[in-house]
C-alpha cells in the first residue's frame, strides 16, 4: 500500500453501501479515514532459506524493520528499551499461519538488534502446510503498525511473471529404474516429497522429453511412461548452477580464463548446487570459483546481463546449448 490518505469504502454482496450510509452521513470524515506512512510499516528485508532446501515445514528467518520483540507476554514491558510496546499479532508464510513457538512455548527466535534498543530484528517461524511454489510472508503487529510490507529488493519476478519472496519446492529422493530405453515405454517411480497440485498439474520430464503419467499422484510417488528420447546431448534439467569452488587456488584478472582447465580431481575442489546467481564467501581468502549452467528467457526480447565480484569476474554465454561454443561477453 502506498503511503496516503484512504477513504473507507463498504460494499455488501458486491453491491456498494450509499456514500450517506457511511461514518453517520459523513462518508469525507476522519472517521472513514485511516492514513498510511512508511514510517509506521514493518518492512521484511531478508527471508532465509531464499529457496534452496526451503521445503514446506522449515525454520524461517524474518529479518527488517520489524519494530516489536513482543509476543504474547514474552517481554515484561519495563523490560522494553526501544518505546515499542505493541505486540507481534500473526505471522504468515504459504498463505498459513507461521508458528514463533514450539514444544514447551519456546521461541524458535527473536530478537531486536543492538540488545532490544533498536527497531530493527528478526523473527524465526515453523512454516506450514505442503504448498509447493512462488510464496510470500507477512506478519501483523498491533496498533498503527499492521501488515508488514517487503522491501522492494527483496521482490523477485518468477518465468510465469508471478512476484513472489520466496520459493517451496519438491525434494525427489528417488527414480526407479534408473535405466531404460531410448525409444520409451519405461513405467518409472519416483519417490520424494510434496508432489502438490495446488497450482498446477505435475509435468515430469525425462532428458528434456515428457513422461505421461499414468496413475494418481500422491504427496510421495509419480509413475509415469517415457517417451522416445530426444537426441540432443544436453538439457536443462533440475533447478540450481552447479557452483564450484577451488579454496586455495586463486587466478588474477588476466588469468581468470584458465579457471575452465582446473581438475575436479584436486585436493582444494569442492561443488554444491545453488539456486542463485549472487552468493558470498566470507570465510575463505585467495580462492577461485566457477559457475556454470542453463539461462532460458521466460520470454522473447533483449537481455543484457552484468557481473558483480570481488575481487574480478568474466561471463562467457553459449551460442547454443553446448558449453563448447561459449563466447566471452565483453
Amino acid at each position: 500500500m502506498v503511503a496516503d490518505a484512504y477513504y473507507i469504502r463498504v460494499s455488501v454482496d458486491g453491491d456498494d453501501v450509499p456514500l450517506s450510509g457511511h461514518c453517520n452521513g459523513n462518508a469525507n470524515s476522519g472517521d472513514c479515514r485511516f492514513t498510511a506512512t512508511q514510517s509506521s510499516t514493518p518492512t521484511i528485508t531478508q527471508v532465509e532459506p531464499v529457496s534452496q532446501a526451503s521445503l514446506p515445514g522449515i525454520i524461517m528467518k524474518l529479518y527488517g524493520k520489524i519494530y516489536s520483540g513482543v509476543y504474547g507476554s514474552n517481554v515484561p514491558s519495563d523490560e522494553i528499551t526501544n518505546g515499542v510496546t505493541e505486540r507481534i499479532l500473526r505471522v504468515y508464510a504459504h498463505a498459513q499461519l507461521c508458528e514463533l513457538r514450539g514444544e514447551n512455548d519456546t521461541f524458535y527466535g527473536l530478537e531486536m538488534d543492538n540488545d532490544g534498543s533498536s527497531t530493527n530484528g528478526f523473527m524465526k517461524c515453523l512454516t506450514k502446510g505442503t504448498f509447493v511454489g512462488n510464496t510470500n510472508a507477512s506478519f501483523i503487529l498491533e496498533g498503527k503498525y499492521g501488515r508488514s510490507m517487503p522491501d522492494a529488493n527483496l521482490l523477485r519476478v518468477s518465468s510465469n511473471d508471478d512476484i513472489y519472496m520466496f520459493q517451496t519446492y519438491a525434494k525427489v529422493t528417488g527414480v526407479n529404474p534408473s535405466t531404460g530405453s531410448v525409444k520409451g515405454g519405461t513405467l518409472i517411480t519416483i519417490s520424494g516429497q510434496y508432489f502438490d497440485e495446488t497450482n498446477s498439474a505435475v509435468r515430469v520430464l525425462v532428458g528434456g522429453t515428457e513422461c505421461e503419467v499414468t496413475q494418481e499422484i500422491t504427496d510421495s510417488q509419480i509413475i509415469c511412461r517415457t517417451a522416445d528420447q530426444l537426441s540432443a546431448p544436453r538439457y536443462a534439467g533440475n533447478r540450481g548452477l552447479n557452483y564450484e569452488e577451488f579454496s586455495s587456488t586463486y587466478h588474477s584478472f588476466s588469468d581468470l580464463p584458465n579457471l575452465a582447465d582446473l581438475l575436479t580431481n584436486a585436493t582444494d575442489y569442492s561443488s554444491s548446487v545453488i539456486d542463485e546467481f549472487y552468493f558470498t564467501e566470507n570465510d575463505l581468502d585467495g580462492y577461485s570459483t566457477r559457475t556454470h549452467g542453463f539461462f532460458i528467457p521466460p520470454h522473447t526480447g533483449q537481455y543484457t546481463l552484468h557481473v558483480k565480484c570481488d575481487d574480478s569476474a568474466i561471463l562467457y554465454l553459449s551460442t547454443d546449448d553446448d558449453p563448447v561454443n561459449k563466447v566471452l561477453c565483453e
